[in-house]
């Protein structure tokens, strides 16, 4: 969903990653979605999406994770109905 990614390896770094990049925090509304028929998570603050992460999942473990933050890119991803 990137088209700059950066590859994180190991639990504890995709935590903090995940933690710091959310746009979310406090308020913050998580609601689950579907991306390309993966799980994922659409993140809405005030009203309106911040971030849509996706989650490529294999043997009962995620293995990638795929974030958009970009309002742009969200507003022609987020349907207006979805927050």
């Amino acid at each position: 969903m990137s088209t700059n990614p950066a590859v994180v390896h190991g639990a504890s770094e995709v935590a903090t990653r995940a933690r710091l990049g959310s746009a979310g925090g406090l308020g913050a509304i998580l609601r689950p979605i579907r991306v390309r028929g993966e799980a994922g998570v659409l993140v809405v603050r005030n009203g309106q999406p911040t971030a849509i992460f996706a989650f490529t999942i294999r043997n009962g473990m995620i293995t990638r994770i795929r974030s958009v933050f970009d309002p742009p890119r969200l507003g022609q991803l987020v349907p207006s109905w979805a927050t």
